[in-house]
């Protein structure tokens, strides 16, 4: 009989939990495929804005909510395309507002396609140098190796480079699964996350509970 796995605690629900600020856009879904692989090969959970409705009154202490229930945020400022959105920059600024009210609590890091880019959107920020990933789907993957740890220590690059193409093949197949939807909206992207956590276990690549 398949082992039970341990009921987590609210604590390590929180600790496993990664919140993903990023762009919903086909130009980025490779790089979310490789930053949601990383993240699952860590033992972390990634918590998108996907969750929240997207209308109605609450939405952003519903946001506000989901961010404070994870111990870690990745916030992309790559896309500074027209028109303009603000939601990224935004959702940095409640990271930053929950890090200064308890730095024990919460850890942010900003991600970038290109390098020096941010000091000319973001001058605030100065000092803080952000994780570039190329948007690349291996860009993705390497800057979670690189940033977050495991018990035990991380798997190469060239490790779990396997379960990465696997995924990227994949996601032709999620989107059809639910009626060619973009990989960024919450059915098909939730179901990836499904699929790969069982994928790297298959793979050998989960640490054992």
């Amino acid at each position: 009989m398949p082992r039970k796995r341990r009921k987590l605690s609210a604590s390590d629900k929180r600790a496993r939990s990664v919140f993903l600020n990023v762009p919903y856009d086909d130009a980025f879904d490779n790089t979310l495929v490789g930053l949601t692989v990383a993240l699952i090969v860590l033992g972390r959970v990634p918590r998108l804005t996907l969750e929240v409705a997207d209308g109605g009154q609450g939405r952003l202490k519903r946001i506000f909510d989901l961010l404070k229930s994870c111990a870690v945020s990745f916030h992309d400022l790559s896309f500074v395309n027209l028109p303009v959105r603000f939601n990224m920059p935004f959702e940095l600024g409640l990271a930053c507002a929950i890090r200064e009210q308890n730095p024990d609590h919460h850890s942010f890091f900003i991600l970038e396609a290109q390098p020096h880019r941010i000091q000319q959107h973001l001058s605030d920020v100065n000092g803080i140098d952000p994780k570039i990933h190329h948007n690349t789907a291996e860009g993705g993957l390497t800057t979670i190796l690189e940033t977050l740890e495991r018990p035990g220590g991380n798997p190469s690059v060239a490790q779990v480079r396997p379960l990465l193409n696997v995924m990227l093949s994949l996601v032709p197949q999620f989107r059809a699964d639910h009626g060619n939807r973009p990989f960024h909206s919450k059915a098909v992207y939730q179901s990836f996350v499904a699929g790969c956590f069982e994928q790297a276990a298959e793979m050998g690549l989960l640490l054992r509970n």
